[in-house]
């Protein structure tokens, strides 16, 4: 308990209950309003992202007397502290709970997230892979002609993987890395549909996001619920990038064929067989299903189109902060 006692400890789980009421808030919002707006979600589930790292030193300083015994006895809503202590019987107490739960975040952090950051950083793989030039494959250059104008960016690096699956994607800045397989699978249309995804990742609006996002997710490596928070905003980064590759494509249904073809062949399988045939193995396959899952709901999309979107999606957004950080200031 000491170390809860501390700032530090203090503020690690002030920051965990701060993302259980806010994402508790922002996904009732989300199913309250229908919104179905891939950019509208990404702001609102920001919230649960920063709110929990900025309001704790920000409310410190505003009001340094919040942390008195006073205001935790008189106007505080929750104070964290005196759930802390509760004992559960045993020798156990919630404090021992809690620290055993920031610790195995952190691990998993470490593991699955810094580690891997900082293996490809270090090997910089993609940089041996051969430079394409114009000519080699005039269907990709047909495919990128006038994407990189549209997205508002310099015409990217291309890189050919040596993988025999079809393979697109984004590396470092600038980076376009795409596999021979990718382009003979695809036709033209779903080749620059595919392409103007990449594009996308590349683009400027999408480039701040994953930046920002990848701050506050390692800012926050000792917080769980940081993590499904983070894979949710990479979901819709996901299908904020759709939107945009039809809109420099033209060629929504041609992104869907594409998907399709690009999944079938590196699993094997089609969608509707994959919760049948494939069991789930623990992490690398709950992964798997989570990934298939999130393409076919890409798919979905695509085909279906979304609802429009909500009006004066920003100032729902400021409000809904403002309000959040009301709530947060009551709890210590």
């Amino acid at each position: 308990m000491l170390f809860f006692n501390s700032f530090w400890g203090h503020y690690f789980t002030q920051a965990v209950v701060y993302s259980i009421v806010t994402l508790a808030v922002v996904e009732t919002l989300v199913a309250a309003w229908r919104l179905r707006e891939a950019l509208a979600r990404i702001k609102l589930r920001f919230l649960a992202l920063l709110l929990p790292v900025a309001c704790p030193p920000l409310f410190f300083l505003i009001y340094p007397p919040r942390h008195d015994f006073s205001f935790r006895e008189q106007v505080a809503l929750l104070d964290i502290n005196t759930w802390l202590r509760l004992e559960l019987g045993g020798g156990i107490a919630v404090w021992h709970l809690a620290a055993a739960g920031l610790g195995i975040t952190a691990i998993v952090f470490l593991a699955r997230d810094v580690l891997p950051i900082v293996r490809h950083y270090l090997g910089r793989r993609h940089l041996s892979f051969p430079i394409v030039e114009e000519g080699r494959f005039p269907r990709l250059d047909a495919a990128l002609a006038g994407l990189p104008e549209k997205a508002a960016i310099p015409r990217p690096a291309v890189r050919l993987s040596p993988d025999k699956l079809p393979v697109a994607y984004t590396s470092g800045r600038g980076t376009l890395v795409v596999s021979a397989a990718m382009i003979d699978l695809l036709d033209d249309d779903e080749l620059r549909a595919v392409t103007g995804h990449e594009i996308a990742h590349l683009s400027r609006r999408v480039g701040w996001i994953s930046r920002a996002l990848l701050v506050l997710r390692w800012l926050q490596g000792y917080n769980p619920l940081a993590i499904l928070v983070f894979h949710l905003i990479v979901n819709d980064s996901e299908k904020l990038c759709d939107d945009m590759a039809a809109g420099y494509s033209g060629r929504r249904l041609s992104l869907t064929s594409g998907l399709l073809k690009i999944f079938q062949r590196s699993t094997g399988e089609t969608l509707p067989e994959v919760e049948i045939r494939r069991p789930v193995k623990p992490v690398n396959g709950l992964e798997d299903v989570a990934n298939r899952n999130l393409v076919k709901e890409r798919i979905k999309r695509i085909v279906h189109g979304d609802a429009a979107g909500v009006p004066y999606p920003n100032f729902r957004v400021v409000v809904t902060g403002v309000m959040l950080a009301a709530l947060l200031f009551l709890i210590v």
